[in-house]
């Protein structure tokens, strides 16, 4: 699904960075697990810009748990804005965990201590 962004200040923006995170609270801020970015231009006042769906890989060595996986506009805070509390947006998400296979039982046995390569 695409997503659009717009901006309803009062000014023109400056260039700024769209940011996709991985959160475990629902606010989603740059401190969180960045797992991918879009660099933009500016937007002049009242234009939207719609961005297309982007695949993002959880990183493999995410503790399994509830998540939130959200998109921050302007996640370098670079654009001075009128109100900075409403550049996120965030969906829950589960992690589930990896199989772990182990060896339960047995042991490898061995004829010899000393073996000779190729034997």
């Amino acid at each position: 699904m695409d997503w659009t962004g717009k901006n309803q200040g009062t000014v023109s923006s400056t260039p700024f960075s769209n940011g996709y995170y991985l959160s475990s609270p629902p606010i989603i801020t740059s401190d969180d697990t960045l797992l991918g970015s879009i660099d933009n231009v500016s937007l002049a006042v009242g234009d939207s810009k719609t961005w297309p769906l982007k695949v993002l890989t959880i990183p493999v060595d995410t503790t399994p748990g509830d998540y939130f996986l959200g998109m921050l506009m302007d996640k370098g805070d670079d654009v001075a804005e009128s109100n900075e509390e409403n550049n996120f947006v965030s969906i829950p998400l589960t992690v589930s965990g990896l199989p772990d296979l182990v060896i339960s039982s047995g042991t490898p046995t061995i004829d010899k201590a000393t073996v000779v390569a190729g034997d």
